[in-house]
């Protein structure tokens, strides 16, 4: 009886003393892949951009997907939120598509660690955190055709100009920026992420998505957001409700080859946030007792003035809006 070999069969055993090349066959093919691809990367790829000629613009796709609204803390004009960064671009260095080893096809993608390829120096610009980094570490997806899907988490902290002018009923707009920290527009171009649209079970098509992603979103019990309502709307042209996010730009004065002078533009997108405040719980516990302590004002004047009751009665409704 002849067992098959099976992938387990690379592990070698204790008691073996030869090592292993990352080119020896009986490796796994993944392993071997993600091998030879990292060690051609190594030479080429982390130094700059991973692009054929330096006159070509980087495309990198951004996406915002809003989790979880943690706090608004009105006092520091400060919004903490959980979020899903979505990136994508392609990296032609770590393409495989066209390699001639048959083994190798059969592979459709690879996980390797951010730190081992070039990743875009995107940054939130309207950073409000004491820690040094906000974005969890998370692996890079790697099609064949070299198509890189990066999604960390990030926990933001983030400035955000409040008005509580009408509080309890009050709207606030938040706004949550990113763009790339070193390359202008000429060299990196960030735009809107992608989102599928289906338009039958066979054919779909892809549109641009310049709104925050409230798929995953959990709701909150004090805040209610635009794109709660609009959470199963595919198409971005039917949102109605929700706010549109835009591009703003930095500007950099800097010098060209021969040392004039003009301005470098870092292009900006901006994912903006309308949130409003849910009144129930200050009604109950400040609206309320504010208008029947004004109703018991009027019992005042109905007392006598000789009264006692008055006077005590007075007293205890000027000293009740303090309290509370």
């Amino acid at each position: 009886c002849v067992r098959a070999a099976s992938e387990s069969d690379w592990r070698p055993r204790p008691d073996e003393q030869e090592e292993w090349s990352p080119g020896d066959h009986r490796w796994p093919v993944e392993k071997r892949l993600t091998t030879q691809l990292l060690s051609r990367y190594a030479q080429w790829g982390i130094v700059g951009r991973p692009v054929v000629n330096s006159s070509d613009v980087m495309t990198v796709r951004l996406g915002l997907a809003l989790i979880q609204i943690l706090d608004l803390e009105e006092n520091k004009q400060m919004l903490r939120t959980n979020c899903w960064l979505r990136f994508t671009w392609r990296d032609n260095l770590l393409s495989w598509e066209n390699w001639t080893e048959p083994e190798f096809r059969a592979i459709r993608q690879i996980r390797v660690a951010p730190s081992q390829i070039w990743t875009p120096d995107i940054k939130l610009y309207n950073f409000a955190d004491e820690r040094t980094m906000e974005i969890r570490e998370a692996r890079v997806v790697v099609d064949r055709s070299g198509e890189v899907l990066w999604i960390p988490q990030a926990l933001l902290k983030t400035t955000c100009q409040v008005t509580i002018m009408h509080f309890p009923f009050d709207t606030q707009l938040c706004c949550i920026r990113f763009g790339s920290w070193t390359y202008d527009e000429r060299q990196l171009l960030l735009d809107w992420s992608m989102t599928d649209l289906r338009l039958n079970d066979t054919y779909s098509i892809q549109k641009l998505l310049p709104f925050v992603d409230f798929s995953d979103y959990v709701e909150s019990n004090e805040w209610e957001t635009d794109g709660e309502s609009e959470m199963d709307v595919a198409d971005p042209d039917d949102r109605i409700m929700q706010i549109r996010s835009g591009v703003t730009y930095r500007h950099e004065p800097a010098h060209d080859w021969l040392g004039r002078p003009v301005q470098k533009k870092f292009r900006l997108l901006e994912y903006r946030i309308r949130m409003m405040r849910n009144p129930s719980f200050y009604v109950a516990i400040l609206v309320v007792p504010c208008i029947l302590l004004s109703m018991l004002t009027l019992v005042v004047f109905c007392l006598p003035p000789e009264a006692p009751a008055k006077m005590l009665l007075g007293e205890e409704l000027l000293s009740s809006p303090i309290v509370l």
